[in-house]
């Protein structure tokens, strides 16, 4: 019952869309770098262009949750996603790889510290263990299904696709994600 509750249903899907974002991202880079020619070296330095960013980024969210509110937080973290996974497939150049890796961690990163803070704000108080539990549940199907999903995809369309997917997946996710967000509020 606790999906009863639109923001708390929201919460739990873009929780959800975020991680297999996060994740599907650490396993298919190598995948596109080694299709474009990197070396093992250049692939780690983009997942370490990612994984600062994620560092850089949960830094800064105390600052900016005081700034912008959580809804409108969570939905640029959807549009820096689906943005990067679209360009992603489209470049073969190291530094723009990078770029896009950085900026990539950046809007995915954001994320899951905001959704904590909504998750245990919305949850009933008797029932904040029960919420983290569902979202864990939520998150680990994603981590069993999204791969082998997205590589069934891969192995027929190509590397491109799951990138292309994945920013699909935001992407159609931004329209019931910004339903209800108040936009105004971060002016």
């Amino acid at each position: 019952d606790l999906f009863r509750n639109r923001d708390m249903r929201r919460m739990f899907v873009t929780s959800a869309l975020v991680m297999g974002g996060l994740d599907l991202f650490q396993l298919y880079l190598p995948l596109h770098g080694h299709a474009v020619g990197l070396s093992a070296s250049a692939i780690g330095v983009l997942l370490a262009s990612y994984s600062a960013a994620t560092f850089v980024i949960r830094v800064a969210v105390p600052w900016l949750a005081r700034r912008v509110p959580e809804w409108p937080m969570i939905l640029a973290s959807h549009v820096v996603g689906c943005v990067m996974y679209l360009l992603y497939p489209l470049t073969e150049s190291l530094p723009v790889m990078m770029v896009l890796s950085f900026l990539l961690g950046m809007g995915l990163g954001v994320s899951q510290p905001i959704v904590l803070a909504l998750l245990h704000r919305l949850a009933p108080p008797d029932r904040t263990g029960e919420a983290v539990g569902l979202r864990m549940v939520l998150i680990n199907g994603t981590q069993t299904l999204l791969p082998g999903g997205f590589g069934a995809i891969g192995g027929v369309l190509g590397v491109a696709a799951l990138f292309w997917g994945m920013a699909l997946l935001l992407g159609g996710s931004l329209f019931y994600v910004a339903r209800g967000t108040d936009m105004q509020a971060i002016k």
